[in-house]
């Protein structure tokens, strides 16, 4: 199995929001070093995602032959947030990595409390805004879960597994109904069709707002993507999104909303990362991972080697 060589994370951030699960690539040799980063925030302004091993519920590793292993021992309370591993020769195949934290409880101001329902187009019948007392504090309880996959070795069928498609247990799962990176590459103008199952709590989300942001990249050596859309769908009946998209790396992302009274709500957040076929993000190129982000990574990793040699 893959050897987790390091990962470091510090404590928790207590922002009701989406987790991504980015990796350097999505397309690994034998051999290099997957680096996983644990970000937050906006799609154009993303940070790291800050927490403590003591508060995560579960990080799932899923094997190409769709054997699960938690990993959470791997993590510690150091000062980074990414989780690095090694690709060996015998991981030939498609990996998930599944986050879930421990449910997290906030309390917020009223009025930014409504600000966020209405962000996230949560404003519904199961949302009554008109019951919340802006001035007032609301106690949230908030759980989040992310999903990444990544690939080891040649892109063929032969490799290109499928565990992707079993459910992972988390809160709200977002289940791609095709390989991401099976999809047939065109030109950059073209479009993929590609379909999504959401469950939450291991039944179908029906009729449920889903936030998909894409970055359209046109070349693997590009330092910013081409262009960055965040698109609003709905899930049907059962669960499914269907989504015609160009070459891009996706961040799909879903969020329940509960109300136990007018002063205490709990939030779910359920995300997904995965690219059709586009390398990027390869932290062995200079020109392809965003220059802050790189000389952070260099930064850690050097203080680490340094601190453990």
């Amino acid at each position: 199995m893959i050897v987790f060589a390091l990962a470091i994370l510090v404590s928790l951030s207590s922002a009701i929001g989406s987790v991504w699960l980015i990796t350097t690539k999505f397309v690994y040799q034998p051999g290099e070093d997957i680096i996983v980063f644990f970000r937050t925030g906006t799609p154009d302004n993303d940070s790291n995602y800050q927490v403590q091993q003591s508060k995560v519920a579960s990080l799932l590793h899923i094997a190409p032959n769709g054997v699960d292993a938690d990993v959470r021992s791997q993590l510690t309370n150091d000062s980074a947030a990414y989780l690095r591993m090694r690709a060996l020769p015998q991981d030939e195949g498609t990996h998930v990595l599944v986050f879930t934290t421990q449910p997290i409880v906030t309390t917020m101001n009223g009025a930014a409390f409504v600000k966020y329902l209405m962000q996230e187009n949560l404003v519904n019948e199961n949302a009554p805004i008109q019951a919340i007392n802006p001035n007032s504090d609301i106690t949230v309880t908030h759980q989040i879960s992310s999903k990444s996959l990544f690939h080891i070795g040649s892109v063929d069928r032969s490799t290109l597994t499928e565990n992707y498609l079993q459910p992972t247990g988390a809160p709200i799962d977002i289940i791609p109904q095709q390989h991401p990176l099976a999809l047939t590459e065109g030109a950059p103008t073209s479009k993929f069709k590609i379909s999504y199952q959401v469950l939450y709590k291991g039944a179908p989300l029906a009729k449920h707002p889903i936030k998909v942001v894409a970055k359209y990249m046109r070349a693997p050596n590009e330092l910013q993507p081409l262009k960055t859309d965040t698109l609003e769908y709905k899930t049907d009946r059962k669960g499914f999104v269907y989504l015609k998209i160009r070459p891009s790396v996706l961040r799909i992302t879903a969020t329940v909303l509960t109300q136990e009274s007018n002063h205490q709500w709990q939030v779910y957040t359920g995300a997904i990362t995965s690219s059709t076929p586009i390398r990027i993000f390869n932290i062995n190129n200079n020109s392809q991972l965003p220059l802050q982000m790189k000389q952070q990574v260099e930064r850690d990793i050097s203080e680490y080697m340094r601190r453990n040699n």
